[in-house]
């Protein structure tokens, strides 16, 4: 008897750092037809090819690569039914050595079967991005304080965008939304994410995750930000300063790069490694200097806490203790009834 999706919950969990891999597709298609999760589905060969879009060599190629991997613990093919047993999550890390999957949400089964490296990227942003957001949050002082999520943010400002009056958008500390730039001043709280620390997360080049957020349509916001200082800042990094301090502001030379210590608002900490800044970070807009800050994007999936299953992840690939051999054990138990020998002339 083949194996049927489940309908009555539509939505499946992914994992960020498993989809960029090409079979990971053919896994996610056989969890999702194992709803009772028994490790093994049947399914139809063209059914499969109609639903991935794939040849046969591409499914054959997928079933080799991934059994390797870990994904697939074996395979059998009798005309157009073919029988899958499947590995399980902590099997298929443990195969690839990698010591986390990334973050996990749910999406909807068919967005995913058309492209699963898309997703990958969208799914590690949002991860990146509330990992931001909640270390914006702990740096406060004042608790009470609620900073704005990502999807508030860019919503309102692709809002703001259409309207003519400079200044006129709601969030705090926000100047002016125009161009695919959120203005800001020197007291808004940012958090966000680059494209560099999503291409770092992922494992691929900072040129594919551009492609795969035009690809996706992902609506994305530039946050800037303007100081006092900034003006100062960019001619002493002109003229090659060792340091320079101004209105607060400190930077220091590293090598081909600076980096700035500022307090993210008014209300929260300065990073203590500082950021990392060239003159390309900064450029002047009507008659003030702005730096670029991370990005904010609008994407809402289902993000999955799977704290516990990662604990246990982490045991199992954390180094275990050497037991001691029998004799260490007897040697150490009877060393406790020896007497202690002395010198002569000791007291």
């Amino acid at each position: 008897m083949k194996n049927a999706p489940d309908t009555d919950n539509p939505s499946i969990r992914v994992h960020s750092a498993l989809m960029r891999y090409k079979w990971a597709r053919l896994w996610y298609f056989c969890r999702d037809r194992d709803p009772q999760g028994r490790g093994w589905v049947v399914l139809s060969w063209s059914e499969i090819q109609t639903q991935l879009s794939c040849a046969d060599s591409t499914l054959y190629n997928w079933l080799q690569v991934g059994r390797r991997a870990g994904a697939f613990r074996s395979y059998h093919k009798e005309g157009d039914r073919l029988t899958i047993y499947l590995g399980s999550l902590f099997k298929v890390c443990q195969q690839l050595e990698l010591e986390s999957w990334g973050t996990s949400a749910t999406v909807l089964p068919d967005e995913l079967w058309r492209d699963c490296r898309l997703f990958a990227t969208t799914v590690a942003i949002q991860g990146l991005q509330q990992q931001s957001h909640h270390a914006a949050r702990r740096s406060l002082k004042d608790k009470t304080y609620k900073i704005p999520t990502a999807d508030e943010v860019v919503s309102e400002a692709m809002l703001s965008s259409f309207k003519p009056d400079w200044g006129a958008i709601d969030i705090p500390y926000a100047i002016a939304a125009e161009r695919g730039k959120l203005f800001v001043s020197r007291g808004y709280i940012a958090h966000g994410v680059n494209q560099q620390t999503i291409a770092a997360d992922l494992g691929i080049a900072p040129r594919t995750v551009r492609h795969h957020l035009k690809l996706t349509g992902v609506g994305r916001v530039q946050q800037v930000k303007s100081c006092a200082g900034y003006g100062e800042i960019v001619q002493a990094m002109e003229y090659d300063a060792p340091s320079w301090l101004t209105n607060g502001l400190e930077i220091e030379r590293h090598g081909n790069h600076w980096r700035l210590f500022e307090r993210n608002g008014w209300d929260s900490s300065t990073r203590k490694e500082g950021h990392k800044i060239t003159p390309q970070n900064f450029f002047f807009y009507k008659g003030k200097w702005w730096r670029y800050l991370p990005n904010l994007y609008y994407i809402r999936h289902g993000l999955q806490s799977t704290r516990y299953l990662r604990r246990n992840y982490k045991k199992l690939i954390s180094p275990k203790p050497k037991k001691r051999s029998k004799s260490e054990k007897d040697k150490n138990s009877l060393s406790q009834f020896q007497p202690r020998l002395t010198k002569r002339g000791d007291k």
